[in-house]
Protein backbone atom coordinates (compact mmCIF):
# COMPACT_ATOMS: atom_id res chain seq x y z
CA UNK A 1 0.00 0.00 0.00
CA UNK A 2 1.27 3.92 -1.01
CA UNK A 3 2.47 5.49 1.94
CA UNK A 4 0.34 8.27 2.95
CA UNK A 5 1.66 12.04 3.88
CA UNK A 6 0.43 15.66 4.13
CA UNK A 7 0.06 16.52 0.60
CA UNK A 8 2.12 19.47 -0.62
CA UNK A 9 -0.76 22.19 0.33
CA UNK A 10 -1.11 20.55 3.62
CA UNK A 11 2.27 20.83 4.19
CA UNK A 12 2.89 24.24 3.24
CA UNK A 13 0.20 25.14 5.42
CA UNK A 14 1.99 23.77 8.26
CA UNK A 15 4.79 25.60 7.38
CA UNK A 16 3.34 29.19 6.47
CA UNK A 17 2.02 28.34 10.52
CA UNK A 18 5.11 27.67 11.78
CA UNK A 19 6.78 30.99 10.20
CA UNK A 20 4.54 33.30 11.77
CA UNK A 21 2.40 31.60 14.21
CA UNK A 22 -1.19 33.32 12.45
CA UNK A 23 -3.78 30.72 11.34
CA UNK A 24 -5.45 33.07 8.46
CA UNK A 25 -2.78 34.42 7.11
CA UNK A 26 -1.26 31.23 6.39
CA UNK A 27 -4.28 29.14 5.23
CA UNK A 28 -3.88 32.67 2.74
CA UNK A 29 -0.70 32.29 1.87
CA UNK A 30 -1.31 28.17 1.41
CA UNK A 31 -4.48 28.93 -1.07
CA UNK A 32 -7.09 27.89 1.29
CA UNK A 33 -9.88 30.25 2.38
CA UNK A 34 -9.34 31.54 5.96
CA UNK A 35 -11.44 28.82 7.30
CA UNK A 36 -8.56 26.57 5.98
CA UNK A 37 -6.77 27.36 9.49
CA UNK A 38 -9.12 24.90 11.24
CA UNK A 39 -6.94 22.33 8.98
CA UNK A 40 -4.08 23.26 11.66
CA UNK A 41 -6.49 21.49 14.44
CA UNK A 42 -6.23 18.01 12.23
CA UNK A 43 -3.79 15.65 13.98
CA UNK A 44 -1.55 14.88 11.22
CA UNK A 45 -1.24 18.55 10.31
CA UNK A 46 -0.81 19.64 13.90
CA UNK A 47 1.64 16.97 14.58
CA UNK A 48 3.63 18.50 11.59
CA UNK A 49 3.53 22.26 12.76
CA UNK A 50 5.08 20.51 16.33
CA UNK A 51 7.98 18.51 14.60
CA UNK A 52 8.94 21.86 12.40
CA UNK A 53 9.13 24.03 15.02
CA UNK A 54 11.16 21.88 16.97
CA UNK A 55 13.29 21.38 13.99
CA UNK A 56 13.89 25.28 14.11
CA UNK A 57 14.57 25.33 17.50
CA UNK A 58 16.71 22.37 17.47
CA UNK A 59 18.83 24.94 14.55
CA UNK A 60 19.10 27.17 17.15
CA UNK A 61 16.46 29.59 15.92
CA UNK A 62 13.78 29.96 18.54
CA UNK A 63 10.55 30.16 17.04
CA UNK A 64 8.07 33.52 17.57
CA UNK A 65 6.45 33.97 20.87
CA UNK A 66 3.09 34.10 18.84
CA UNK A 67 3.53 30.53 17.40
CA UNK A 68 4.66 29.15 20.80
CA UNK A 69 1.78 30.51 22.60
CA UNK A 70 -0.52 28.73 19.93
CA UNK A 71 0.95 25.24 20.10
CA UNK A 72 0.98 25.06 23.78
CA UNK A 73 -2.53 25.73 23.43
CA UNK A 74 -3.28 23.41 20.53
CA UNK A 75 -1.99 20.30 21.30
CA UNK A 76 -3.19 20.22 24.89
CA UNK A 77 -6.44 20.53 24.08
CA UNK A 78 -6.28 18.26 21.29
CA UNK A 79 -4.91 15.28 23.29
CA UNK A 80 -7.54 16.43 26.32
CA UNK A 81 -10.42 15.77 23.39
CA UNK A 82 -8.47 12.14 22.93
CA UNK A 83 -7.49 13.18 19.30
CA UNK A 84 -3.76 12.07 19.19
CA UNK A 85 -3.47 9.32 16.55
CA UNK A 86 -3.38 10.35 12.79
CA UNK A 87 -3.42 8.43 9.06
CA UNK A 88 0.00 10.19 7.99
CA UNK A 89 2.89 8.21 7.26
CA UNK A 90 6.44 9.41 8.92
CA UNK A 91 4.77 11.53 11.35
CA UNK A 92 4.60 11.15 15.19
CA UNK A 93 1.49 10.91 17.11
CA UNK A 94 0.65 14.35 18.70
CA UNK A 95 1.47 13.60 21.71
CA UNK A 96 4.70 12.43 20.60
CA UNK A 97 5.36 15.78 18.29
CA UNK A 98 4.26 17.95 21.45
CA UNK A 99 7.16 16.15 23.56
CA UNK A 100 9.50 16.60 21.10
CA UNK A 101 8.03 20.49 20.88
CA UNK A 102 8.91 21.23 24.41
CA UNK A 103 11.96 19.03 24.75
CA UNK A 104 13.50 21.61 21.75
CA UNK A 105 12.12 24.82 23.64
CA UNK A 106 12.74 24.02 26.99
CA UNK A 107 9.48 24.75 28.20
CA UNK A 108 9.33 22.19 30.82
CA UNK A 109 8.49 23.43 34.68
CA UNK A 110 11.24 25.45 35.70
CA UNK A 111 12.62 25.67 39.34
CA UNK A 112 16.05 26.87 41.24
CA UNK A 113 18.78 24.05 42.61
CA UNK A 114 20.82 24.28 45.59
CA UNK A 115 22.74 27.57 44.76
CA UNK A 116 19.93 28.99 43.66
CA UNK A 117 20.84 28.99 39.69
CA UNK A 118 17.42 29.14 37.62
CA UNK A 119 17.46 25.64 36.22
CA UNK A 120 14.89 23.86 33.58
CA UNK A 121 13.78 19.79 34.50
CA UNK A 122 13.64 18.18 31.16
CA UNK A 123 11.77 15.51 30.93
CA UNK A 124 7.91 14.56 31.09
CA UNK A 125 6.24 13.17 33.94
CA UNK A 126 4.30 9.57 33.73
CA UNK A 127 1.41 10.57 31.51
CA UNK A 128 3.18 13.99 30.11
CA UNK A 129 0.67 16.35 29.72
CA UNK A 130 -3.04 15.90 28.01
CA UNK A 131 -2.96 12.52 29.49
CA UNK A 132 -0.44 10.61 27.07
CA UNK A 133 1.98 8.63 28.60
CA UNK A 134 5.04 8.77 26.12
CA UNK A 135 7.01 5.58 25.33
CA UNK A 136 10.68 5.49 27.28
CA UNK A 137 12.30 6.85 24.27
CA UNK A 138 9.85 8.88 22.18
CA UNK A 139 8.52 7.49 18.24
CA UNK A 140 8.81 11.39 17.43
CA UNK A 141 12.91 10.97 18.40
CA UNK A 142 13.11 8.01 16.55
CA UNK A 143 11.57 9.16 12.79
CA UNK A 144 13.79 12.67 13.77
CA UNK A 145 17.17 11.42 15.29
CA UNK A 146 18.65 14.79 13.86
CA UNK A 147 16.10 16.68 16.15
CA UNK A 148 17.38 14.76 18.97
CA UNK A 149 20.54 14.88 18.32
CA UNK A 150 20.59 18.87 18.05
CA UNK A 151 18.90 19.45 21.19
CA UNK A 152 21.51 17.00 23.25
CA UNK A 153 24.70 18.78 21.58
CA UNK A 154 22.76 22.48 22.03
CA UNK A 155 25.32 24.79 23.56
CA UNK A 156 21.97 25.71 25.98
CA UNK A 157 22.76 22.64 28.01
CA UNK A 158 22.45 18.89 27.38
CA UNK A 159 18.54 17.90 27.50
CA UNK A 160 18.38 13.89 28.42
CA UNK A 161 15.59 12.06 27.50
CA UNK A 162 12.88 10.62 30.55
CA UNK A 163 13.52 7.25 31.59
CA UNK A 164 11.09 4.37 31.21
CA UNK A 165 10.07 5.19 34.50
CA UNK A 166 8.87 8.90 34.18
CA UNK A 167 12.15 10.29 36.29
CA UNK A 168 13.94 13.26 35.35
CA UNK A 169 17.28 12.16 34.18
CA UNK A 170 19.00 15.52 34.12
CA UNK A 171 18.43 19.12 35.26
CA UNK A 172 20.03 21.48 32.62
CA UNK A 173 20.62 25.16 33.63
CA UNK A 174 18.20 27.79 32.24
CA UNK A 175 19.93 31.28 31.14
CA UNK A 176 18.78 33.99 28.18
CA UNK A 177 21.22 34.81 25.50
CA UNK A 178 23.91 37.38 26.39
CA UNK A 179 22.97 40.98 26.27
CA UNK A 180 23.30 42.70 22.95
CA UNK A 181 22.32 46.25 23.39
CA UNK A 182 22.21 48.65 20.26
CA UNK A 183 24.83 51.61 20.52
CA UNK A 184 22.60 54.23 21.23
CA UNK A 185 21.54 52.28 24.40
CA UNK A 186 24.58 51.28 25.73
CA UNK A 187 24.36 53.41 28.72
CA UNK A 188 21.66 51.35 30.26
CA UNK A 189 23.47 48.52 30.77
CA UNK A 190 24.83 50.01 34.18
CA UNK A 191 23.17 51.48 37.23
CA UNK A 192 21.60 54.92 37.46
CA UNK A 193 19.09 56.45 39.45
CA UNK A 194 17.28 57.87 36.74
CA UNK A 195 16.97 56.14 33.11
CA UNK A 196 15.51 58.64 30.79
CA UNK A 197 15.06 57.26 27.18
CA UNK A 198 12.89 59.89 24.50
CA UNK A 199 12.98 59.53 21.29
CA UNK A 200 10.62 59.00 17.99
CA UNK A 201 8.38 56.01 16.74
CA UNK A 202 10.13 52.79 15.79
CA UNK A 203 13.19 53.23 18.37
CA UNK A 204 12.93 50.12 20.34
CA UNK A 205 12.65 52.01 23.92
CA UNK A 206 10.18 50.02 25.09
CA UNK A 207 11.42 47.13 23.74
CA UNK A 208 14.76 47.36 25.58
CA UNK A 209 13.05 48.55 28.89
CA UNK A 210 11.21 45.57 28.77
CA UNK A 211 13.94 43.40 27.92
CA UNK A 212 15.95 44.72 30.76
CA UNK A 213 12.98 44.51 32.91
CA UNK A 214 12.69 41.03 32.20
CA UNK A 215 16.55 40.07 32.65
CA UNK A 216 16.76 42.07 35.98
CA UNK A 217 13.86 40.03 37.46
CA UNK A 218 15.11 36.90 36.72
CA UNK A 219 18.48 37.13 37.48
CA UNK A 220 17.53 38.08 41.46
CA UNK A 221 14.13 39.01 43.02
CA UNK A 222 12.83 42.37 41.89
CA UNK A 223 9.42 44.39 42.91
CA UNK A 224 8.39 45.93 39.70
CA UNK A 225 5.96 48.62 38.76
CA UNK A 226 4.96 49.42 34.97
CA UNK A 227 2.91 52.76 35.55
CA UNK A 228 1.29 55.20 32.77
CA UNK A 229 -0.65 58.28 33.74
CA UNK A 230 -4.04 56.67 32.94
CA UNK A 231 -4.18 53.01 32.61
CA UNK A 232 -8.42 51.06 32.31
CA UNK A 233 -7.41 48.26 31.79
CA UNK A 234 -4.38 45.58 31.18
CA UNK A 235 -4.88 46.13 27.22
CA UNK A 236 -3.52 49.99 27.79
CA UNK A 237 -0.21 48.67 29.35
CA UNK A 238 3.11 46.77 28.32
CA UNK A 239 2.33 43.41 29.71
CA UNK A 240 1.96 41.59 26.83
CA UNK A 241 5.10 43.23 25.88
CA UNK A 242 6.80 41.85 28.89
CA UNK A 243 5.18 38.11 28.14
CA UNK A 244 6.36 38.10 24.57
CA UNK A 245 10.33 39.15 26.23
CA UNK A 246 10.16 36.43 28.27
CA UNK A 247 8.91 33.91 25.14
CA UNK A 248 11.57 35.31 23.42
CA UNK A 249 14.64 35.55 25.92
CA UNK A 250 13.36 31.45 26.62
CA UNK A 251 12.82 32.29 30.24
CA UNK A 252 9.18 31.23 29.81
CA UNK A 253 9.82 28.35 32.75
CA UNK A 254 11.26 30.73 34.97
CA UNK A 255 7.72 32.96 35.26
CA UNK A 256 4.66 32.46 36.28
CA UNK A 257 2.23 35.15 34.08
CA UNK A 258 -1.01 36.22 36.04
CA UNK A 259 -4.10 37.87 35.28
CA UNK A 260 -3.03 41.02 36.64
CA UNK A 261 0.90 41.01 37.27
CA UNK A 262 3.74 38.15 36.56
CA UNK A 263 5.79 36.39 38.67
CA UNK A 264 9.53 36.14 38.76
CA UNK A 265 11.19 33.05 39.62
CA UNK A 266 12.00 32.28 43.30
CA UNK A 267 15.36 33.46 45.21
CA UNK A 268 18.19 31.38 46.71
CA UNK A 269 16.96 28.90 49.11
CA UNK A 270 13.39 29.09 47.81
CA UNK A 271 13.22 32.53 48.77
CA UNK A 272 9.87 34.50 47.77
CA UNK A 273 10.52 35.41 43.82
CA UNK A 274 10.00 38.97 42.77
CA UNK A 275 6.90 40.57 40.95
CA UNK A 276 5.73 42.92 37.74
CA UNK A 277 2.61 45.01 38.43
CA UNK A 278 0.89 47.59 36.16
CA UNK A 279 -1.07 50.61 37.95
CA UNK A 280 -1.75 53.92 36.60
CA UNK A 281 -0.63 56.50 38.64
CA UNK A 282 -3.70 58.76 38.09
CA UNK A 283 -5.75 56.41 40.74
CA UNK A 284 -2.79 57.14 43.46
CA UNK A 285 -3.40 59.23 46.75
CA UNK A 286 -0.74 60.61 49.03
CA UNK A 287 -1.49 57.68 50.90
CA UNK A 288 -1.96 55.00 48.08
CA UNK A 289 1.39 55.40 46.63
CA UNK A 290 3.06 54.14 49.56
CA UNK A 291 2.33 51.06 48.75
CA UNK A 292 4.83 51.34 46.27
CA UNK A 293 7.72 52.05 48.96
CA UNK A 294 9.43 49.02 48.75
CA UNK A 295 9.71 48.65 44.82
CA UNK A 296 13.15 48.56 43.07
CA UNK A 297 12.12 49.56 39.70
CA UNK A 298 9.55 51.97 38.60
CA UNK A 299 9.15 52.45 34.56
CA UNK A 300 6.95 54.84 33.32
CA UNK A 301 6.02 54.57 29.24
CA UNK A 302 4.37 56.74 28.03
CA UNK A 303 5.48 59.39 30.26
CA UNK A 304 4.92 62.32 27.94
CA UNK A 305 1.26 62.36 29.66
CA UNK A 306 2.29 61.90 33.21
CA UNK A 307 1.08 65.21 35.26
CA UNK A 308 3.21 66.86 37.77
CA UNK A 309 1.41 66.12 40.46
CA UNK A 310 2.06 62.10 39.60
CA UNK A 311 5.56 63.07 38.70
CA UNK A 312 5.81 64.30 42.31
CA UNK A 313 4.26 61.58 44.38
CA UNK A 314 6.50 58.97 42.20
CA UNK A 315 9.20 59.93 42.87
CA UNK A 316 10.17 60.25 46.75
CA UNK A 317 7.89 56.89 47.26
CA UNK A 318 10.59 54.87 44.51
CA UNK A 319 13.42 54.97 47.64
CA UNK A 320 15.04 51.53 48.46
CA UNK A 321 18.49 51.28 48.09
CA UNK A 322 19.70 50.32 44.52
CA UNK A 323 15.92 51.59 42.82
CA UNK A 324 15.69 52.76 39.62
CA UNK A 325 13.31 54.90 37.66
CA UNK A 326 12.55 54.63 33.89
CA UNK A 327 10.64 57.16 32.02
CA UNK A 328 10.50 56.45 27.99
CA UNK A 329 8.74 58.83 25.89
CA UNK A 330 7.80 60.33 22.65
CA UNK A 331 8.00 64.34 23.29
CA UNK A 332 5.25 66.08 22.89
CA UNK A 333 5.38 69.79 24.66
CA UNK A 334 8.74 71.44 26.35
CA UNK A 335 6.62 72.36 29.08
CA UNK A 336 5.16 68.26 29.75
CA UNK A 337 6.61 67.74 32.96
CA UNK A 338 9.10 64.88 32.08
CA UNK A 339 10.45 67.19 29.22
CA UNK A 340 11.04 70.01 32.35
CA UNK A 341 12.44 67.31 34.84
CA UNK A 342 15.22 66.05 32.38
CA UNK A 343 15.69 68.22 29.41
CA UNK A 344 15.34 71.74 30.31
CA UNK A 345 17.79 72.74 32.92
CA UNK A 346 20.38 70.45 34.38
CA UNK A 347 18.88 66.86 35.25
CA UNK A 348 18.30 65.14 38.60
CA UNK A 349 21.42 63.76 39.73
CA UNK A 350 22.27 60.09 38.67
CA UNK A 351 20.75 60.37 35.12
CA UNK A 352 21.05 58.96 32.32
CA UNK A 353 19.47 60.54 29.37
CA UNK A 354 19.20 59.19 25.98
CA UNK A 355 17.93 60.43 23.05
CA UNK A 356 17.48 57.27 20.20
CA UNK A 357 14.89 57.41 17.35
CA UNK A 358 14.65 55.08 14.34
CA UNK A 359 17.82 55.15 13.51
CA UNK A 360 19.48 53.89 16.61
CA UNK A 361 17.04 50.43 16.02
CA UNK A 362 19.17 48.24 13.74
CA UNK A 363 16.39 46.18 13.89
CA UNK A 364 13.96 48.80 12.33
CA UNK A 365 11.29 46.81 10.71
CA UNK A 366 10.57 47.45 6.42
CA UNK A 367 7.29 48.10 7.27
CA UNK A 368 7.73 51.01 9.52
CA UNK A 369 10.27 52.60 7.32
CA UNK A 370 7.53 52.29 4.60
CA UNK A 371 5.17 54.57 6.95
CA UNK A 372 8.41 56.72 7.96
CA UNK A 373 9.31 57.70 4.34
CA UNK A 374 5.63 58.55 3.56
CA UNK A 375 5.63 60.72 6.32
CA UNK A 376 8.29 61.99 5.73
CA UNK A 377 7.77 62.99 2.36
CA UNK A 378 4.09 64.63 3.17
CA UNK A 379 4.59 65.84 5.95
CA UNK A 380 7.90 67.39 7.75
CA UNK A 381 6.45 68.58 10.54
CA UNK A 382 4.63 64.99 11.43
CA UNK A 383 7.70 63.34 10.44
CA UNK A 384 9.46 65.49 12.84
CA UNK A 385 7.41 64.96 15.79
CA UNK A 386 6.84 61.08 15.23
CA UNK A 387 9.80 59.48 13.89
CA UNK A 388 12.52 61.93 14.98
CA UNK A 389 11.31 62.58 18.41
CA UNK A 390 10.45 66.14 18.09
CA UNK A 391 8.24 68.46 19.86
CA UNK A 392 4.89 68.74 17.60
CA UNK A 393 4.04 72.15 15.94
CA UNK A 394 1.41 74.40 15.93
CA UNK A 395 2.20 76.49 12.89
CA UNK A 396 -0.16 79.17 11.86
CA UNK A 397 -1.74 76.72 9.02
CA UNK A 398 -2.89 74.66 11.66
CA UNK A 399 -6.75 74.08 11.61
CA UNK A 400 -7.49 73.60 15.84
CA UNK A 401 -6.27 75.35 18.19
CA UNK A 402 -9.27 74.78 20.69
CA UNK A 403 -8.17 71.09 22.18
CA UNK A 404 -6.32 69.96 25.05
CA UNK A 405 -5.88 65.92 26.03
CA UNK A 406 -6.95 65.79 29.77
CA UNK A 407 -7.69 62.26 31.10
CA UNK A 408 -11.71 62.42 32.69
CA UNK A 409 -14.42 60.60 34.00
CA UNK A 410 -17.37 59.71 31.27
CA UNK A 411 -20.69 61.28 33.44
CA UNK A 412 -23.41 58.64 33.65
CA UNK A 413 -25.96 59.21 31.72
CA UNK A 414 -24.20 60.51 29.17
CA UNK A 415 -25.67 60.60 25.69
CA UNK A 416 -23.14 58.64 23.23
CA UNK A 417 -22.19 60.08 19.81
CA UNK A 418 -20.99 58.12 17.47
CA UNK A 419 -19.06 58.43 13.98
CA UNK A 420 -16.59 55.79 11.87
CA UNK A 421 -14.56 56.49 8.98
CA UNK A 422 -13.64 53.32 6.99
CA UNK A 423 -10.32 52.48 5.61
CA UNK A 424 -8.64 52.04 1.72
CA UNK A 425 -5.20 50.34 1.56
CA UNK A 426 -3.33 52.07 3.87
CA UNK A 427 -5.87 54.14 5.32
CA UNK A 428 -7.33 53.23 8.76
CA UNK A 429 -10.57 52.02 9.60
CA UNK A 430 -11.96 54.45 12.57
CA UNK A 431 -14.48 54.32 15.49
CA UNK A 432 -15.33 57.61 17.80
CA UNK A 433 -17.45 57.32 20.89
CA UNK A 434 -17.95 61.05 22.45
CA UNK A 435 -20.77 63.25 23.94
CA UNK A 436 -21.42 67.29 24.48
CA UNK A 437 -21.99 68.81 27.58
CA UNK A 438 -23.15 72.52 26.68
CA UNK A 439 -20.37 73.80 24.44
CA UNK A 440 -17.46 71.35 25.19
CA UNK A 441 -17.04 68.52 23.19
CA UNK A 442 -15.64 65.47 25.05
CA UNK A 443 -14.09 62.41 22.94
CA UNK A 444 -13.25 59.38 25.18
CA UNK A 445 -13.13 55.95 23.39
CA UNK A 446 -11.28 55.45 19.87
CA UNK A 447 -10.72 52.10 18.21
CA UNK A 448 -8.04 52.78 14.79
CA UNK A 449 -6.61 49.88 12.49
CA UNK A 450 -4.63 50.25 9.57
CA UNK A 451 -5.73 47.48 6.90
CA UNK A 452 -8.38 45.92 8.80
CA UNK A 453 -10.31 43.99 6.74
CA UNK A 454 -14.07 43.64 6.72
CA UNK A 455 -14.89 40.59 8.71
CA UNK A 456 -12.28 41.92 11.32
CA UNK A 457 -14.21 45.24 11.32
CA UNK A 458 -16.68 44.18 14.53
CA UNK A 459 -14.24 43.23 16.40
CA UNK A 460 -12.32 46.72 16.11
CA UNK A 461 -15.89 47.89 16.61
CA UNK A 462 -15.95 46.13 19.77
CA UNK A 463 -13.41 47.26 21.57
CA UNK A 464 -15.25 50.82 21.89
CA UNK A 465 -17.75 50.44 25.13
CA UNK A 466 -21.47 50.46 23.56
CA UNK A 467 -21.13 50.29 19.78
CA UNK A 468 -23.36 47.92 18.99
CA UNK A 469 -26.49 49.43 21.39
CA UNK A 470 -25.95 53.36 19.82
CA UNK A 471 -26.41 54.63 16.63
CA UNK A 472 -23.14 54.76 14.92
CA UNK A 473 -23.21 57.36 11.57
CA UNK A 474 -20.53 56.31 9.18
CA UNK A 475 -19.16 57.63 5.90
CA UNK A 476 -20.96 56.56 3.38
CA UNK A 477 -18.30 55.81 0.77
CA UNK A 478 -18.84 52.29 2.09
CA UNK A 479 -22.58 50.97 1.14
CA UNK A 480 -21.20 47.31 1.20
CA UNK A 481 -19.43 47.98 4.59
CA UNK A 482 -22.67 49.30 5.64
CA UNK A 483 -24.22 46.55 4.80
CA UNK A 484 -22.01 44.14 6.48
CA UNK A 485 -21.63 45.70 9.32
CA UNK A 486 -25.08 46.22 9.98
CA UNK A 487 -25.96 42.25 9.72
CA UNK A 488 -23.24 41.49 11.81
CA UNK A 489 -24.23 42.88 14.63
CA UNK A 490 -24.52 47.02 14.10
CA UNK A 491 -28.07 47.46 13.04
CA UNK A 492 -28.25 50.81 14.06
CA UNK A 493 -25.76 52.12 11.88
CA UNK A 494 -26.78 54.21 9.46
CA UNK A 495 -24.93 55.97 6.33
CA UNK A 496 -23.92 59.85 6.75
CA UNK A 497 -25.65 62.60 4.50
CA UNK A 498 -22.19 64.53 3.13
CA UNK A 499 -22.83 66.58 0.35
CA UNK A 500 -21.34 69.20 -0.78
CA UNK A 501 -19.59 71.98 1.52
CA UNK A 502 -20.45 69.19 4.42
CA UNK A 503 -16.61 68.95 5.52
CA UNK A 504 -16.02 72.94 5.53
CA UNK A 505 -19.20 72.66 7.47
CA UNK A 506 -18.31 70.09 10.09
CA UNK A 507 -14.88 71.25 10.53
CA UNK A 508 -16.72 74.87 11.45
CA UNK A 509 -18.79 72.98 13.97
CA UNK A 510 -16.07 71.60 15.73
CA UNK A 511 -14.18 74.79 16.30
CA UNK A 512 -17.53 76.22 17.83
CA UNK A 513 -16.58 73.93 20.53
CA UNK A 514 -13.82 73.28 23.21
CA UNK A 515 -12.36 69.87 22.41
CA UNK A 516 -11.26 67.73 25.30
CA UNK A 517 -9.94 64.32 24.47
CA UNK A 518 -8.83 61.41 26.52
CA UNK A 519 -5.35 60.20 26.42
CA UNK A 520 -6.31 57.11 25.35
CA UNK A 521 -7.36 58.50 22.12
CA UNK A 522 -4.15 58.55 20.86
CA UNK A 523 -4.55 59.02 16.60
CA UNK A 524 -7.45 61.68 17.07
CA UNK A 525 -4.66 63.76 19.22
CA UNK A 526 -2.04 63.14 16.56
CA UNK A 527 -4.62 64.06 13.67
CA UNK A 528 -5.93 66.96 15.97
CA UNK A 529 -2.47 68.49 16.18
CA UNK A 530 -1.28 68.63 12.63
CA UNK A 531 -4.73 69.04 10.41
CA UNK A 532 -3.58 71.78 8.37
CA UNK A 533 -5.13 74.76 5.89
CA UNK A 534 -3.12 74.22 2.19
CA UNK A 535 -0.75 76.50 1.72
CA UNK A 536 0.43 78.04 -1.90
CA UNK A 537 3.73 75.70 -2.20
CA UNK A 538 5.76 79.05 -3.96
CA UNK A 539 3.97 82.08 -1.99
CA UNK A 540 3.50 79.99 1.64
CA UNK A 541 0.17 81.82 2.14
CA UNK A 542 -2.35 79.71 4.02
CA UNK A 543 -5.47 78.96 1.69
CA UNK A 544 -8.65 78.14 2.69
CA UNK A 545 -8.76 75.05 1.63
CA UNK A 546 -8.32 71.39 4.01
CA UNK A 547 -5.68 69.32 3.59
CA UNK A 548 -7.26 66.15 2.90
CA UNK A 549 -4.76 63.84 4.91
CA UNK A 550 -4.32 63.34 8.68
CA UNK A 551 -8.00 63.65 8.80
CA UNK A 552 -9.22 59.68 9.32
CA UNK A 553 -10.10 60.16 12.89
CA UNK A 554 -11.31 63.88 12.23
CA UNK A 555 -13.53 62.73 9.75
CA UNK A 556 -15.25 59.84 12.42
CA UNK A 557 -15.63 63.00 14.56
CA UNK A 558 -17.59 64.71 12.09
CA UNK A 559 -19.89 62.11 11.13
CA UNK A 560 -20.64 61.91 14.87
CA UNK A 561 -21.66 65.05 15.01
CA UNK A 562 -23.72 65.13 12.26
CA UNK A 563 -26.80 65.25 13.63
CA UNK A 564 -26.16 67.77 15.81
CA UNK A 565 -25.03 70.34 13.67
CA UNK A 566 -27.81 69.86 11.63
CA UNK A 567 -30.43 70.43 14.60
CA UNK A 568 -31.12 66.77 15.71
CA UNK A 569 -32.55 65.49 11.69
CA UNK A 570 -31.10 61.93 12.45
CA UNK A 571 -33.51 59.33 13.59
CA UNK A 572 -32.74 58.69 17.57
CA UNK A 573 -35.32 56.74 18.16
CA UNK A 574 -32.80 53.93 18.52
CA UNK A 575 -30.81 55.56 20.64
CA UNK A 576 -29.80 54.11 24.23
CA UNK A 577 -30.67 57.69 26.50
CA UNK A 578 -30.58 58.29 30.08
CA UNK A 579 -29.06 56.00 32.66
CA UNK A 580 -30.01 52.88 29.76
CA UNK A 581 -33.70 52.53 29.02
CA UNK A 582 -34.44 52.04 25.14
CA UNK A 583 -36.47 55.09 23.46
Amino acid sequence: MKPKTLSESQDYLAECFVQHGNGYRAAREAGYSERGARMLLWPGILAACLVKAATMAADGHRPVARLVRRLREMAPASLAKGVNEHRFDGLPTVAEAYRLFRLALRLDEGRRGADGAAVVVVGVGEGGEGGAAPSPRGEGEALFPEIAEAISTSPRGKAASPSPQGEVDEIAPLAPPPLKLARAFGRLAKPSRYKALHGGRGSGKSHVFAELLVRRCFAAPTRAVCIREVQRSLDQSVKRLIEDKIQALGLGAAFTVQADRILGPPGPGGAQGGRIIFQGMQNHTAESIKSLEGYDIAWVEEAQSLSRRSLELLRPTIRRPGSELWFSWNPTRPDDPVDQLFRHGKPPPGTTLIEANWTANPHFPKVLKAEMEWDRDRDPDKYQHVWLGGYRRASEARVFRNWKVEAFETPPGSRFLFGADWGFARDPTVLLRCFLAGRTLYVDHEAYRIGCEIDRTPALFDAVPGARDWTIIADSARPETISFLQRHGFPRLRAAAKGAGSVKEGVEFLLSHDIVVHPRCRHLVDELALYSWRTDPRSGEILPELEDRENHAIDALRYALEGQRNGGTYDTSLDWVGSGSRW
